[in-house]
Order: C-alpha cells, then structure tokens, then sequence
C-alpha cells in the first residue's frame, strides 16, 4: 500500500512537468560575445540571459519580458511584436543594401528571395552530427547554417522556431537565415550570419532533452507588470561596444 503510494505521488509530479528540451548558446558579432540558455517545451519558449528573460508562448500569442533586477516584467501580443519590428526594417534594409553594392547581388528593387543549398558536408557541433546548409541572395553568401535530425521525437520544434523566428524576422541580422529556416528542417547547432562587415555567429554549446514545469513559462509571481520596454525605432549601434562574455546561470547541463 505504501508503495503504491509513493508510485501515485512520483507519477501526480511528472504529470507537472513535461519532455523539453535544453540548450545553452553563445552568440558573437557587433563587437560582443553574450551566453543564453533556452528551455522548450511545445508551443513555449524560454531564453534566458544576464540581462533578460524573455518567454513565448505561441499558445497564447504572447511574449514576456522579465527583469529579474527589479523584480518587473512587460507582456506583449504578437500582433504588437510584429509591429515593433517592422519599425526597425528600414535600418536592416539599409544595411543589406550596402551588402548588395559590395558583392552585386541582385537589385533590392526586386522581391528578395533566399536560395538554400544543402552541401552534404557533415560535422559534429557539440556532440550532434550536422549537415551544412548555405543561405545566398542570388550569387552572395549570406549565411551558413550546420542542422541536426537528431531530435527526430520533437516534430513540433521546427515549426514552433520558425513562428517566433518570423515575428522579429524583419528587424533582425540574421534575416536571410531566419527566412530561409523554414525551408531547413532540423535543430540549427550554429549559424553564421555576414552581413557586409557585420558578422554573427549563434552556437549551440550545449543540447539536452529534460523535464520542465509548465510554470516555468509564466511571468514570476510577485513581479510588477510594467509598460513594455520594446523599441525597434531607433537602429542598433555597431560600434564602440564592449566585448562582454557572460556565464549561463545554470551550469548543470551536460555537454552530449
């Protein structure tokens, strides 16, 4: 009988919880380096940073931003996400226009169509085996993109990540890769962005598939709602920062 209840207690705690993933990258570029870790679980997203911790949640068309310094958080919906972001176009089309003078791609007139290439080239990042795939506008390179089909039980991945990318698609670096994500299936273990001079880099370091509670995808408790700190207007400096390098907060994730 006691046994039986303790099965009962062990069983009530993981239906709380649910298979995600896990996963820890550094990103480069603009004269910084910075380290985030990402918990998944489908339809919910969680990344966290020393600055910030921002969470999705495509089943409620939601985005939180949470300060964990003063104890604050900001909600945004989709459709004013999307908003947002397309303020900041203008700067990123700039951008990639003095990308097409440097190399010649084709005229910024025309509709922009990314081409994807699977090279068949293979190496393991992270302990994942990987195919390379290149991102081009016409005949520049845009980006490189190593992908696993490892993950093959989290179908639901690549969809999820391909939403959340095309909501700030148009204000981002990387938007060649981000457009072009959906034409690649698999979990992206590194992503190489050139824009011009600008270079970004996004590596996956570490990847694990874990339990996580479904609250870990809510606004804090005890926090306070403010306004959201959401500004797309003004562009990005790329210049004169500090390059920083930040430790995850939880190191308990074991590399594969």
């Amino acid at each position: 009988m006691k046994l039986k209840f303790i099965t009962l207690l062990i069983l009530a705690a993981l239906s709380l919880n649910a298979q995600g993933l896990c996963w820890e990258t550094t990103e480069s570029g603009m004269g910084r380096e910075r380290s985030s870790q990402t918990f998944y679980l489908p339809k919910m997203l969680k990344t966290v940073s020393a600055e910030c911790t921002v969470i999705y949640r495509l089943d409620k068309s939601l985005m939180y931003i949470v300060n964990p310094i003063d104890e604050t958080y900001s909600e945004n919906n989709f459709a004013e996400l999307e908003e947002a972001a397309k303020k900041m176009g203008a700067w990123v089309d700039e951008k990639m226009e003095e990308q097409r003078q440097l190399f010649g791609a084709t005229d910024s007139s025309a509709e922009v169509e990314w081409q994807v290439t699977n090279t068949g080239q293979k190496k393991t990042v992270s302990g994942y085996q990987c195919t390379k795939f290149v991102v081009t506008e016409g005949a520049t390179e845009m980006g490189t993109v190593w992908v696993t089909s490892e993950l093959e039980e989290f179908s639901a991945l690549h969809k999820d990540l391909v939403q959340i990318s095309s909501l700030t698609a148009k204000a981002h670096l990387a938007q060649p890769i981000l457009a072009a994500r959906k034409q690649i299936d698999g979990f992206p273990m590194l992503i190489e962005t050139a824009l011009g001079k600008i270079r970004v880099k996004h590596h996956v370091t570490k990847l694990e598939k874990r339990f996580i509670a479904e609250s870990e995808f809510e606004a804090p408790e005890g926090y306070t709602k403010v306004p959201s700190s959401i500004n797309y207007q003004q562009a990005p400096k790329v210049t004169g920062q500090k390059s920083v390098t930040i430790p995850p907060k939880d190191t308990t994730l074991q590399q594969r």
